[in-house]
């Protein structure tokens, strides 16, 4: 039987730029699924609360931004920038924007 309790861990490095803080992560390290990124995404800032107590996030839509990288097919192009803007108090992600700052 598995623990329901256990999390796969998933290695990120949480940085503030600007105004804004949250984890970046190597998209290869996450779900393809739409659906099942966000739900992991929703759990590590720990939306559905309104202070993120049981996550990175902060309790305001500056403190909840998820940047996901990978390493680009595009020829000159090195890096491929994903991001998410994750919900305060709804169990929700945006994938539209690319951040806002």
């Amino acid at each position: 039987m598995t623990n329901p309790l256990y999390q796969d861990p998933i290695p990120f490095l949480f940085m503030r730029g600007g105004t804004s803080r949250g984890p970046y992560l190597n998209r290869a390290d996450l779900p393809e699924d739409r659906d099942a990124l966000a739900r992991v995404l929703v759990a590590i800032v720990g939306a559905g609360h309104p202070q993120n107590i049981d996550g990175l996030g902060g309790g305001v839509a500056v403190t909840t931004k998820v940047a996901m990288l990978s390493k680009s097919d595009e020829p000159g192009i090195d890096v491929d920038y994903f991001f998410g803007q994750v919900a305060v108090e709804e169990a929700l992600v945006d994938f539209k924007p690319t951040c806002g700052n």
